[in-house]
């Protein structure tokens, strides 16, 4: 489920799973790779989405904290 859309431009976002667990999405595209601010259907806060996408850890420079994040984030489909 969608949280927070944080960057309408790329469609970065928040997702919560069934299980509470919060996970950042550095982008979202369409199968045909529209970008999301080029989207028709845009998944918004709220909406159920099915994504497929790469597990990435990233390490903040100025703290050294690692999160880990999804990119290339694909839209397989909304709110099944």
């Amino acid at each position: 489920t969608i949280d927070e859309i944080v960057e309408p431009k790329y469609g970065n976002c928040y997702l919560t799973d069934e299980f509470g667990n919060t996970i950042y999405v550095y982008g979202l595209k369409d199968e045909s790779g529209t970008r999301y601010d080029g989207l028709t259907n845009q998944p918004t806060a709220g909406d159920v989405i099915i994504i497929r996408a790469t597990i990435k850890k990233y390490q903040y420079p100025s703290t050294g904290d690692i999160v880990v994040e999804l990119i290339n984030s694909v839209i397989l489909d909304i709110n099944p």
